[in-house]
């Protein structure tokens, strides 16, 4: 694909493009370098989509503002604090996949279907299925470039 689209456009190869088609693919780049040990050691995860989404869900609804906030005495919690409950969230899902497939010796293309239907369920349980807005601007710059002095979630 690189090269057909080099040949396709001279502008491809450009250093400026490069960097705007990491940027874009960051995040699908971070699950699927979790999911690449999975598949290497021979098994699957069709799980990981849906425990991002749950701990996106958990995580940003933490972030909210405390007008509209689903936990408005959390508001005040530090960014980091709510970024480590969402990678809680994810680190869980991950232990109960591994246990079902390395203790209990449950296919993997089992049990992470499985985990796959549970973590969208608890996602739309959790925000009994509307949609999470109003997140804080030190948690809205998260993923949004270089930090600076005056950028930096607290």
């Amino acid at each position: 694909m690189i090269i057909v689209a080099s040949f396709l456009s001279p502008a491809f190869l450009h250093t400026t493009n490069i960097v705007n088609v990491i940027r874009r693919c960051r995040s699908i780049g971070l699950n699927r370098a979790g999911v690449t040990g999975v598949i290497v050691s021979g098994g699957i995860d069709l799980s990981s989509g849906s425990v991002v989404g749950a701990a996106c869900v958990v995580a940003a609804s933490l972030a909210q503002l405390p007008d509209r906030a689903f936990y408005p005495a959390l508001a005040a919690a530090p960014c980091w604090w709510r970024f480590w409950r969402g990678a809680g969230v994810g680190a869980l899902a991950g232990l109960v996949n591994g246990l079902l497939v390395g203790q209990d010796r449950i296919p993997p293309f089992i049990a992470t279907l499985g985990m796959y239907t549970a973590a969208r369920g608890a996602a739309m349980l959790y925000t009994t299925g509307r949609p999470l807005s109003h997140l804080s601007d030190s948690y809205n710059v998260i993923g949004q470039g270089p930090f600076s002095a005056s950028r930096s979630p607290s």
